[in-house]
């Protein structure tokens, strides 16, 4: 299990230093969020996603306290994702990287425990791939 956090955490960095340069770091975190809530959509459905979500914040709260704030304000399924989305938008960028690394870990261990390493690895890696620095939307010439 040592082995898998070390992974998340070093693409959870990954992804989070591509964007500290221009401050976009937490921001970029909702992003990366909706992109494993896509990736897992398929397979457990919405109210999975959100149980899992759920777990992840249940176990990290006591650590980091406001996380129940979002588990308050949620009635459950989509609504829970943008719920703790808003709430770690509206942390300090250190306070939220590190819940964001948390709740990360919790998830992929939860997801891990459930569907095996590979294939959680599989389902997330396109999810938690990070962004390419400096990556910019541009139409390809014709």
């Amino acid at each position: 299990m040592h082995q898998r956090a070390h992974r998340v955490d070093d693409i959870h960095q990954r992804w989070i230093s591509c964007r500290e340069a221009d401050g976009q770091s937490v921001r970029e975190m909702r992003a990366m969020w909706r992109a494993i809530a896509e990736r897992l959509n398929p397979i457990i459905g919405i109210l999975g996603v959100g149980a899992l979500l759920r777990r992840s914040l249940l176990v990290n709260q006591d650590e980091h306290a406001w996380l129940a704030d979002a588990l308050d304000a949620s009635t459950g399924g989509a609504d829970l994702l943008e719920s703790f989305c808003d709430k770690l938008s509206a942390q300090s960028p250190a306070v939220a990287i590190a819940a964001d690394l948390a709740v990360l870990r919790s998830l992929h261990d939860l997801l891990t425990g459930l569907i095996g390493d590979s294939l959680t690895e599989r389902l997330l890696h396109a999810a938690l791939r990070p962004p390419s620095a400096g990556a910019a939307a541009q139409d390809s010439p014709p």
